[in-house]
């Protein structure tokens, strides 16, 4: 969807990926990681930072645990994202999981590009930070790592990227906290973005 209407809303968070050397994407294939078992429906919800573009998509199927499952994207009206290809710092993905029969949904790793190397990949968190001056991450267990922020001058979605080590997050089971710094005000929140 284009010039989708605004939602505002509280969540920090607006997507989780697995990022390695891909600098561009034509945003036709996503995989997505199985921590367990999965027998359900995948949601998919991508979000351009300026909030310009908009899609959301479900897939239905079973995947044994730790498989990457490739997932095709296609636009209804058969138009592909503009500009095309597109930084995946532009772009957010959010992949939630509900099992056959739930309403529980679970949060999945996606990657734009095939799995990379573990020891070398990084989760990149797509956030929204409400615009504070200082927004850091990290693994339940790792080092506070300062987060940048997102290159567009419109940040209507998201304004800040973080990103972590995917050796801690796999450490800390997918566990993850973002400290937001305003001033003398702090408030943190944890996340879990499954792993």
């Amino acid at each position: 969807m284009a010039d989708p209407p605004t939602q505002v809303h509280g969540h920090a968070l607006v997507g989780a990926a697995l990022v390695g050397g891909q600098s561009q994407v034509r945003a036709l294939q996503l995989y997505v990681r199985s921590p367990s078992d999965l027998d359900g429906q995948v949601r998919v919800s991508l979000t351009t930072a300026d909030g310009r573009i908009r899609g959301d998509g479900s897939f239905q199927g079973q995947a044994g645990k730790g498989v990457w499952i490739p997932l095709t994207l296609d636009p209804k009206d058969g138009k592909r994202l503009r500009p095309d290809p597109l930084s995946p710092d532009r772009i957010a993905v959010s992949v939630r999981y509900v099992a056959r029969g739930g309403t529980t949904e679970r949060p999945l790793i996606a990657s734009w590009e095939a799995p990379v190397d573990p020891t070398t990949a990084k989760l990149r968190l797509y956030v929204n930070s409400r615009r504070a001056p200082e927004m850091l991450a990290r693994a339940t267990n790792g080092q506070y790592i300062s987060c940048r922020r997102a290159p567009d001058k419109s940040t209507v979605r998201f304004d800040t990227l973080c990103e972590l080590p995917l050796a801690n997050v796999t450490d800390s089971k997918g566990e993850v906290e973002l400290l937001r710094r305003d001033g003398f005000d702090e408030s943190m929140q944890r996340v879990t973005v499954g792993w």
